[in-house]
């Protein structure tokens, strides 16, 4: 099984991401469902998986 994880989401701003934020955040791709892991508030994933191109719409399940 292949997983694709992305980080949408963490302390740090780079050059691809916009937004930093304390916490965590990431995209988690499997062959059963996409899911979303995120201990932060929340604030920079939407505007960040819109830069990285991923479906937040395609969530499966957040944790």
């Amino acid at each position: 099984m292949e997983i694709r994880i992305t980080i949408l989401c963490e302390n740090l701003v780079g050059k691809l991401i916009g937004s930093g934020e304390r916490g965590f955040s990431a995209f988690i791709e499997t062959g059963q469902g996409n899911y979303l892991f995120d201990t932060g508030s929340g604030r920079s994933i939407i505007s960040n998986s819109l830069v990285l191109n991923r479906d937040l719409k395609s969530v499966r399940k957040s944790f």
